[in-house]
């Protein structure tokens, strides 16, 4: 089981961002794909890059060293590991064995709305045990940034 801080919010969000980034870039380069979906992962790849920038401004723009501590942090803990270890990318390479397997674009394009789903399933629970106002923004932001990415691909499906 992984244990993290409180303060460790950011940097999985980071790390997600850094999945995301390979699962776009190896399903663009992926053969058979279609003009119009190779640029839309193009396009979301390089998404995943700013939100990566977002996030990493957020970790100095609100000091999420401060979050306070629920009363029931181990609880979190718990949770969150679950959650962590279920994602659909838990493993390193896991994003690109994820494209190689895909049959189509299709395929592809659910296991990108599967995987932008997980994330924000992920930080709906982190902000679930933060009780700090100012960190409940910054995972809120976070959270409004990946419905944008869930849209996009909705749209194209």
């Amino acid at each position: 089981m992984n244990l993290f801080k409180k303060n460790d919010l950011v940097e999985i969000a980071v790390q997600l961002e850094d999945k995301g980034f390979k699962f776009y870039d190896a399903a663009a380069n992926k053969p058979n794909i279609s003009e119009k979906v190779k640029n839309i992962l193009i396009h979301l790849r390089d998404e995943e890059s700013k939100h990566r920038a977002t996030f990493l401004e957020l970790r100095n723009k609100v000091d999420l060293f401060d979050l306070k501590e629920t009363s029931n942090w181990s609880e979190a803990v718990m949770y969150m590991n679950v959650v962590l270890d279920s994602h659909i990318f838990s493993g390193d390479d896991a994003s690109i064995k994820l494209v190689a397997a895909s049959k189509d674009e299709k395929e592809i394009l659910k296991n990108a709305v599967s995987f932008e789903k997980d994330t924000l399933l992920m930080f709906h629970s982190f902000k679930k045990f933060v009780t700090d106002k100012k960190s409940a923004e910054a995972i809120q932001e976070i959270i409004n940034e990946e419905y944008k990415h869930v849209e996009k691909l909705s749209q194209i499906l």
